[in-house]
């Protein structure tokens, strides 16, 4: 092979080479395209089973499967928030899991690492839950654990 044959080699491998690279940002773009669309999606159900639990505090547990938890945290105040009652008024439970981490008083769950999970909501007329006397109406958010009778 002479000298200039070795060139154009060269020159394919290299565009062959930028258009692999090419290729491979663009499909690492459509996979966090679809995570960030499949999360947006997750928030979202969580969001309407949260209000719709609020809209009924008739006691019945709401179920709101597959939902996605990114690192950070969860606090009574932000689900407060969001559920329009006093913080006071929401408590927070959660499955024993490497991934949570739930504080002393139950209003704030810390999520280690992303974590795909069921959320049961349930609210009531009343101060059953939280740690406010006067609540008009209170909720308990738990995180991948089932609800358990109180006695």
């Amino acid at each position: 092979m002479n000298i200039k044959g070795q060139e154009s080699a060269t020159f394919e491998f290299l565009v062959v080479a930028i258009m692999g690279l090419f290729i491979m940002v663009i499909m690492l773009s459509i996979v966090n395209y679809f995570t960030d669309l499949r999360f947006q999606a997750s928030e979202q159900r969580f969001n309407d089973a949260l209000h719709s639990a609020v809209s009924s505090p008739n006691g019945e547990a709401i179920i709101a499967k597959n939902i996605i938890l990114q690192p950070g945290k969860i606090s009574s105040e932000s689900l407060a928030e969001k559920a329009n009652i006093p913080s006071s008024c929401v408590e927070i439970d959660a499955i024993d899991l490497v991934a949570f981490k739930l504080s002393p008083d139950n209003t704030v769950l810390s999520v280690e690492r992303s974590v795909e999970t069921t959320v049961y909501l349930k609210c009531v007329l009343g101060p059953e839950y939280g740690s406010g006397t006067d609540c008009e109406e209170s909720c308990i958010a738990s995180f991948g654990k089932e609800f358990s009778p109180r006695t």
